[in-house]
């Protein structure tokens, strides 16, 4: 009897540790908000692609600035952050921890809006409560005209994946 509560046990634990280990994904429009902050504009939610985006109307070439509202714990991820293309411009992403720019990315180039892109931020360290937050910009790449110019990408992103390593 006490072999089969042992091996119980084990098996709980085994399956408790393997709980722990899944991908946390935090969704742009739920789980990051808007901050004030030196240098970064506002950003709007484009509702239709459950994005993130910058007015490039207004703000060309800046960079706006979002802060998960959910704490992770503490410990190593993989990070990547889900972006959509755009053919005029190619975005660039940074993750920040704590106020401190840990890694940046940059959108390929499409030929076809709103494509789904995958970003690879590497491994980060995560600290106990600390706070993550995500800048975007809008860009041109000087393919599209648009009146006396060209079109800007507005950096749109749907989501950060956090898979745990340790």
């Amino acid at each position: 009897m006490l072999k089969h509560f042992i091996f119980f046990l084990t098996i709980v634990g085994f399956l408790n540790s393997n709980a722990q280990k899944q991908n946390i994904t935090l969704h742009a429009i739920s789980d990051f908000k808007q901050v004030s902050q030196k240098n970064h504009v506002s950003f709007y939610v484009h509702k239709y692609k459950k994005a993130l985006a910058i007015n490039a109307g207004k703000h060309k070439g800046k960079f706006a600035i979002a802060q998960a509202t959910k704490t992770i714990a503490k410990g190593t991820y993989q990070v990547t952050i889900t972006t959509l293309g755009e053919i005029d411009g190619e975005s660039t992403y940074r993750l920040f921890v704590n106020d401190q720019q840990v890694a940046e990315q940059q959108n390929q180039p499409t030929e076809k809006d709103y494509q789904p892109q995958t970003l690879n931020f590497g491994t980060i360290k995560i600290p106990k409560k600390a706070t993550i937050k995500i800048a975007f910009n809008s860009h041109t790449n000087g393919k599209i005209p648009e009146g006396n110019g060209t079109a800007f990408s507005r950096g749109r992103w749907t989501q950060l994946t956090l898979t745990p390593l340790d």
